[in-house]
């Protein structure tokens, strides 16, 4: 580890050059942001992302005007956000994901309009989500997944021309009907677990550019609209954890690509007898076919490896099949596995969704810890 004073010092101390750019991504930097970078007066890119460093955000970092990205995601940095920050009125780029901040967000981030990347996910902030963010007219992605911040979602937001990617879930707060989407251009629509009730609307059948739709773990009722047949090219579609009910749209069934519908009141029957066809999964009702070979009285199972004797001599099942973004797997005795979900952002390829310790271990039964199976929103193993 090496503390972030020494690695300014050496690295790029007195340098006032015009569109000067400092990126120190993954150093292993530890530390609190010396007061010195203050002196960089024509920095316009700040990106420290993935070290460790704390503490708060100076407010002397308002002192550098020409600012433009203030990457500090991916680190330990903690209290409140300075109202200093208020006066950069060239940032276009603000991300603070993966850190712990807390209290609600300065007002003075009002004046912010030049804002169009904005990321506050996985914080600890307090308050709603501010009426302000309409006003940003540039913004182009938002990212609020979970933030500790509360709904309902100022309307708006969903009226910003130039959004294209809007990530918003785990709100706290009251109920709101589905919000009005006046952006037909937008590619990622991501409002998951966001006390959301009511049917779906049917202009969301004209959002032909999407890539992602989430829409998981709300309160949506009523049937999935004709006219969503023309989303057919979605390339990932969360319906799962509603209350939709009717039939399942065939093309959904013969047509769709990687849908998750699990976890809601579908009368379709020809989806009873099978909780995946294709990559369309689920009606939870389904596992009411599953016969047991022979009576169970125990479940031991190797999440994501291979399968291995520990405790003694306790066997742990494999589970090591092919899982990602809608996936059913039955294993060949008393258990199947549900996935929901896919990495948008970490490059992961779509194969099987786990990971694997690079490190050394010295407990006991290592091999339990070699491996586990990851998912991006919802993973349940269901034993019979």
């Amino acid at each position: 580890m090496v503390p972030l004073n020494t690695f300014l010092v050496f690295h790029f101390w007195k340098q006032k050059t015009v569109n000067q750019k400092r990126v120190l991504k993954e150093q292993n930097l530890t530390g609190v942001l010396p007061p010195k970078l203050a002196e960089l007066t024509f920095l316009q890119d700040i990106s420290l992302i993935a070290n460790r460093l704390k503490g708060p955000i100076p407010k002397y970092l308002a002192n550098i005007s020409t600012l433009v990205n203030l990457t500090v995601q991916y680190n330990q940095f903690s209290g409140e956000l300075p109202e200093e920050l208020g006066s950069l009125l060239n940032l276009e780029k603000l991300h603070l994901s993966s850190n712990n901040f807390t209290g609600e967000l300065p007002k003075t981030f009002a004046k912010l309009t030049n804002m169009k990347d904005f990321r506050i996910s996985d914080n600890q902030f307090t308050g709603q989500i501010p009426s302000f963010i309409q006003n940003w007219t540039k913004l182009e992605k938002l990212f609020i997944q979970p933030s500790g911040l509360a709904g309902p979602i100022p309307s708006g937001i969903f009226s910003l021309e130039n959004l294209t990617d809007l990530r918003i879930s785990d709100l706290n707060g009251p109920e709101a009907t589905f919000p009005q989407l006046g952006n037909m251009k937008m590619t990622k629509l991501i409002l998951r677990n966001c006390n959301i009730t009511g049917e779906l609307p049917r202009y969301l059948g004209k959002m032909t550019k999407l890539k992602v739709l989430d829409l998981s773990f709300n309160r949506l009722r009523g049937q999935i609209p004709s006219n969503f047949d023309d989303l057919y090219d979605v390339d990932y579609i969360y319906f799962a954890g509603n209350l939709l009910t009717g039939a399942i749209p065939p093309w959904m069934l013969e047509r769709g690509d990687k849908i998750d519908l699990s976890y809601n009141n579908f009368t379709d029957g020809s989806a009873e007898s099978s909780c995946q066809k294709r990559s369309v999964t689920g009606i939870v009702s389904c596992l009411r076919s599953v016969q047991c070979p022979k009576t169970y009285y125990s479940l031991h199972i190797n999440c994501g490896g291979k399968q291995v004797t520990a405790n003694g001599n306790t066997t742990f099942e494999e589970d090591t099949s092919e899982a990602g973004p809608s996936t059913f797997s039955q294993s060949g005795t008393n258990w199947v596995l549900s996935s929901t979900g896919h990495f948008l952002e970490n490059g992961l390829k779509l194969g099987p969704y786990i990971q694997t310790n690079t490190s050394r271990l010295l407990m006991n039964d290592y091999q339990l810890y070699t491996t586990a199976r990851l998912s991006a929103i919802s993973l349940t193993y269901y034993g019979f």
